[in-house]
């Protein structure tokens, strides 16, 4: 069964600009953008910004941190013409053809405060998530034994893609609304589960949030098999999603049988 560890974990809630005495206050207009990118989406986002005082022009230093090179922020400055209260900076990728199934590419731009006033309950940094989207429709009604969390077996309804059958999504895998992405290789007979949070927070109250990684799955005959982890066997829970992220190995067999015809 699954032992926690302590950890600090904190998010910020969306941003509102406030006037007030200060001019020039801005903000991001929320702490996240997530965005499943399709063809037709094109090779960039904009990403929002507003600001309280309108009158007179205004330039915004962004820092700005990417964990791939797909994605980037040529112009680190977003400008406010006289009198607009939002502006917008450009984040470019390479377009979905660009990106690869059931990655998360992420991005943070940060308003230099050094530079510029962030408002009182506004949101100084914001995370920048981009996915691959993809086209599913449902193969049916499959069994879920977890020995490691909830020591049950229970139904699950999985997804596929249209794109490639050998992608499964399990619709709420551990919670309602947070459905799970898996890649299977059926000739090599693994599979992959890329990190995802599963909607429960096992390292206690204190830390909200656990993401599952299991880069090292089995598979045989319609059953993904989510394996103990070992320092050679990167199947962990984790706290944060980043990659690097502290958290305890799988330790005992998580078991996805996959529905009948669907494999």
């Amino acid at each position: 069964m699954f032992t926690g560890i302590l950890l600090c974990s904190c998010e910020q809630e969306a941003g509102t600009v406030y006037t007030g005495e200060l001019d020039n206050l801005v903000s991001f207009d929320s702490p996240k953008y997530t965005q499943e990118l399709a063809e037709e989406d094109g090779t960039q986002i904009k990403i929002k910004l507003q600001r309280a005082q309108t009158s007179g022009t205004l330039d915004v230093p962004i820092i700005f941190e990417s964990k791939s090179d797909l994605i980037q922020m040529n112009d680190l400055v977003v400008h406010f013409a006289d009198g607009e209260a939002v502006a917008y900076g450009v984040v470019s990728h390479p377009g979905a053809s660009g990106l690869d199934i059931g990655i998360e590419y992420q991005a943070t731009l940060e308003i230099d405060e050094e530079v510029v006033s962030v408002s009182p309950g506004g949101v100084s940094k914001q995370q920048v998530t981009l996915t691959k989207k993809l086209t599913w429709k449902s193969v049916g009604e499959g069994t879920f034994t977890s020995n490691d969390i909830y020591e049950d077996t229970y139904p699950v309804k999985v997804l596929s893609t249209e794109e490639d059958p050998n992608i499964y999504k399990a619709l709420g895998l551990y919670k309602d609304g947070y459905d799970i992405l898996i890649i299977v290789d059926k000739t090599k007979k693994t599979a992959v589960i890329p990190q995802q949070e599963i909607g429960l927070s096992l390292f206690g109250d204190d830390y909200p949030g656990t993401w599952l990684r299991a880069d090292a799955c089995t598979y045989d005959n319609g059953v993904i098999t989510i394996t103990p982890g070992s320092d050679t066997n990167y199947n962990k829970w984790l706290v944060g999603a980043a990659q690097d992220a502290l958290g305890v190995y799988v330790s005992s067999p998580e078991i996805l049988v996959l529905p009948q015809g669907s494999y």
